[in-house]
């Protein structure tokens, strides 16, 4: 496998880096995008069963690695200030609540065209790997 971390393809910059039903154990990745500048920002979700089974926080730092060749991502804990986790302003008394990851997307982020809901998702020690649709686009 060949994982490229998205934070190594971002300009760096301070800051940190829906709507439908999903499954309690999945990841979501949705591009929002602006009228004005056409991309706005991406937007990854981890699910509450996810957040529990890894033991992820809301406030851990994470990055978020792409294997284009095998179509994965992996979102791992790190210790060095990469994106962090934020709440996606849901039930504020739970532990583990689902979390969301947002980014500005740069040349080698992926761009769905809709949202996509990833429901194969496994828990391992390096983090939450998560296989992409064999369609994905990356921005150029």
């Amino acid at each position: 496998m060949a994982f490229e971390s998205l934070s190594s393809l971002a300009i760096k910059r301070s800051g940190r880096v829906s709507g439908t039903h999903t499954p309690i154990k999945s990841v979501s990745i949705v591009l929002y995008k602006t009228k004005t500048k056409g991309v706005g920002s991406l937007s990854i979700r981890i699910q509450s069963g996810v957040m529990e089974e890894i033991r992820y926080l809301i406030g851990d730092s994470v990055d978020v690695l792409i294997d284009r060749e095998q179509s994965l991502m992996l979102i791992k804990r790190v210790n060095t200030p990469c994106y962090k986790i934020s709440s996606d302003g849901g039930k504020r008394n739970t532990k583990y609540r689902i979390g969301k990851i947002q980014c500005t997307p740069y040349p080698g982020f992926p761009m769905p065209k809709e949202k996509v809901i990833i429901d194969q998702v496994i828990c391992t020690p390096d983090g939450i790997l998560c296989e992409l649709p064999p369609d994905m686009e990356y921005m150029e």
